[in-house]
């Protein structure tokens, strides 16, 4: 008879089910299902015990056998049964799902009991949160969600994490958790908070005691259920990560064994992953740059000792407060020349999207650092544009993509994207090895050369293999080609007239523009080739009129010249402050290829700087109608626009209305000063007081700080108003200098000295 289970031992009930789940008597959803049930229902540990035995048909002498494991497992010290568990101690997702059920328990908008329910389909389903299955319910609203969000400044759940030891309980309207398997302590360390978890390890914040040190501490998700393999490939991991020495490369200190739970430590980044780093803080291009050279230096590093990463994704990739990347988990790292006894031949290695061809087919000899490189570019990639270059709706609809399909250009997702970057991003995501970057050295060495201003060294040949493919498989448009080819030099010819006579006229044009003259010139030669059979080519397809493919051959070039027609104007906007050039050439554009919508969003700008503010909204109009087609950020931004357009043609209603949109889309400061600037308009003082203060505590900007000081002025409210223009004037003082002084005169000649 097997010995009873009390609440007690509840934890080592646990372990039977684990071992269950283990040794194949039970699927994992099962496990997690008992499990639940056993949290939820204190007291009858020994009930589920026999009744998970009875219902999947466990033999007695083995469940006998499975106990007398249990009881001989030593267990790790845990919170105590039904502690009120301090949340600050889990990883910050995990800490989103507990103040978002406290918000909707708190709100009387869902019951715990339903909260529960949904977070049981989170340990189904790591890849959905709380909010979004609440949403599959239909137990909040669209609406309900994006508010409490908002509150709680969530954010979508990792595929990675787990909800599986997350249970709730409630007490004055306060959410709580029911137990936890966040340890006390390991080692001689104290653990403060679990951090993150993936697939094979849990990390922690810890402090050594001995040194007063906060380190992050890492130990096997499986505990102490982990087998051989997952023990070596954790010692491999510490082991190989030990040998690297680099400033972009986290450090490890210690290695250690309690009982039968394996942990190492090293230092404690305090940051966030390298996704939500850029969400959060939209580096300009060339701080993003400056981070993948930094990773790419570490890589280098690992690389010099002969260590492949094979896991470069951007979660791996951690960015502390300074915006310092540092390179961790080397989880499925192995020595270039040493076997690899833990992988199997034909099994693909690393995260789906950022796979190489390579690791993709499983072709495990042929993994190198160049594997390795072309990860950082699919990483670099998914920053450039918001996307990794290949995701389908399945594993298999990934892997086929990346080993049969070329990456989408960079430039066709964001058009202002300097083409040498595109270049160097691009030649990192080659589908055979050779045609990558050699090594990280030589990547390091472009992007340097770009952020000097020099010449790269990469050549960008994309665009010339997909004109190989495509002769190869249709003789019949060789002359389209030739035609369009030549229209394009024309065209570009006709923009910016002669370059010998004009040259002083251009000098100051900017680098997107000279990249598209050198875009021209690795056409050339090819071009010239193809003269020589055009008329050839030209008698035969008047014949044969393969008009079809002359059709989209045509099409295609002329997206590629209302881009480049775009980017020019977008240089003369930048560069020389031209609108009404920039206005033409944004014509030009559209005439090119009138669905480019994101051309109406520039040609709004410049007739916004001519003051046609009607015709700008109207292109605005438009834009927004296509808003399916365009990037996040260009919808915002065409709201944002056409909202200031409102506002400077007097019609503060409208105006709000899309400050309203673009705060469903991104909360930044700017939006708080434009919305009480609308609100000023509107004759509601206190709420635009109220919006300027959030936007200076959000961010202390002189131009929030002036504004606020002009309302405050204009309000008659002197005393306040003079600490912020006298702030203003003490950090810059010639910003908005003449209204400044204009206000403080008036001040003074009120009494206000």
């Amino acid at each position: 008879m097997l010995p009873q289970a009390d609440p007690k031992e509840q934890k080592k009930v646990n372990l039977f089910i684990k071992l269950s789940q283990v040794t194949g008597f039970i699927t994992k959803k099962e496990s997690l299902s008992t499990q639940h049930r056993l949290r939820t229902t204190m007291g009858r540990a020994r009930g589920e015990l026999q009744d998970l035995i009875r219902k999947h048909h466990i033999d007695p002498e083995l469940a006998k056998m499975l106990w007398t494991i249990v009881q001989k497992a030593p267990v790790i010290h845990q919170e105590k049964d039904g502690e009120e568990i301090n949340v600050d101690r889990l990883n910050p997702v995990i800490q989103r799902q507990v103040f978002l059920a406290e918000e909707l328990v708190k709100n009387n908008i869902v019951p715990l009991q339903e909260i529960n329910g949904a977070l049981m389909e989170c340990q189904e389903n790591p890849s959905l949160n709380l909010g979004q299955i609440l949403l599959r319910k239909r137990l909040i609203s669209s609406e309900q969600f994006v508010e409490i969000n908002r509150k709680v400044q969530a954010a979508t759940i990792s595929r990675t994490q787990s909800l599986t030891y997350l249970s709730l309980k409630q007490h004055d309207n306060k959410i709580y958790l029911n137990n936890s398997n966040v340890p006390q302590s390991i080692g001689n360390y104290e653990i403060i908070r679990e951090i993150a978890r993936g697939g094979m390890g849990v990390v922690y914040q810890a402090k050594d005691p001995d040194l007063d040190k906060i380190v992050a501490l890492k130990t096997i998700i499986a505990g102490e259920a982990a087998d051989s393999i997952d023990i070596e490939r954790f010692r491999r991991e510490a082991k190989l990560t030990s040998q690297l020495e680099h400033p972009n490369i986290v450090k490890i200190h210690e290695v250690g064994l309690q009982e039968n739970l394996h942990y190492y430590t090293m230092d404690f980044v305090d940051g966030v992953s390298l996704s939500d780093y850029v969400k959060e803080n939209k580096p300009s291009l060339r701080k993003l740059l400056k981070i993948i050279l930094q990773v790419a230096q570490s890589l280098g590093a690992a690389h010099t000792k002969g260590i492949i990463h094979r896991d470069i994704k951007p979660s791996n990739v951690l960015v502390d407060k300074s915006g310092k990347p540092f390179l961790t988990d080397f989880g499925l790292a192995r020595q270039k020349d040493g076997k690899d006894g833990l992988t199997m031949s034909g099994v693909a290695i690393g995260t789906p999207a950022y796979m190489s061809p390579e690791q993709a087919e499983g072709r495990i000899r042929e993994i190198d650092q160049r594997s390795d490189i072309y990860s950082l570019g699919a990483v670099f990639y998914e920053l450039l544009c918001g996307k990794p270059p290949f995701s389908g709706n399945s594993l298999a609809e990934t892997l086929q993509m990346i080993l049969t399909q070329d990456p989408i250009r960079l430039k066709q997702e964001v058009p202002n994207i300097p083409l040498k970057v595109e270049t160097i991003c691009l030649k990192c995501l080659k589908k055979t090895r050779n045609q990558r970057y050699p090594n990280a050295k030589a990547l390091i060495r472009d992007i340097e050369r770009f952020l000097k201003g020099d010449e790269i060294k990469a050549k960008r040949s994309v665009p010339m293999e997909a004109l190989s493919k495509m002769l190869s498989k249709n003789k019949s448009v060789l002359f389209g080609v030739v035609a369009t080819s030549l229209l394009f030099c024309v065209v570009v010819f006709w923009m910016y007239g002669s370059m010998g006579s004009q040259q002083n006229k251009y000098d100051r044009l900017s680098e997107k523009l000279n990249e598209a003259q050198t875009q021209l010139a690795e056409y050339k030669d090819q071009v010239d080739t193809l003269k020589i059979e055009s008329n050839v080519l030209k008698e035969k397809l008047s014949k044969k009129k393969s008009v079809a493919s002359t059709d989209v051959n045509v099409k295609l070039t002329n997206k590629e010249l209302a881009n480049l027609f775009n980017e020019a104007g977008v240089a003369q906007m930048q560069i020389g402050r031209n609108a009404a050039m920039s206005l033409k050439t944004f014509d030009r554009a559209l005439a090119c290829n009138p669905q480019l919508w994101y051309v109406y969003l520039n040609k709004a700008r410049a007739l916004t700087a001519l003051k046609k503010i009607p015709e700008a909204i109207d292109c605005l109009n438009i834009a927004i109608k296509n808003k399916e087609h365009l990037l996040a950020k260009d919808v915002y931004g065409a709201y944002d626009q056409r909202g200031f357009c409102y506002y400077l043609t007097q019609q503060p209603h409208k105006a709000m209305k899309d400050i309203e949109q673009c705060f469903k889309m991104q909360v930044k400061p700017d939006l708080y000063h434009k919305k009480a600037l609308v609100q000023v308009a509107l004759g509601q003082k206190q709420e635009a007081l109220n919006n300027l203060n959030k936007a200076i505590q959000m961010q202390p900007s002189i131009t929030f700080i002036f504004s606020r000081g002009k309302f405050l002025f204009d309000n008659k409210k002197f005393a306040q108003a003079k600490l912020d223009l006298m702030q203003c004037k003490r950090a810059d003082p010639n910003f908005n200098a003449a209204e400044r002084e204009r206000m403080l005169a008036e001040m003074r000649r009120k009494g206000f000295k």
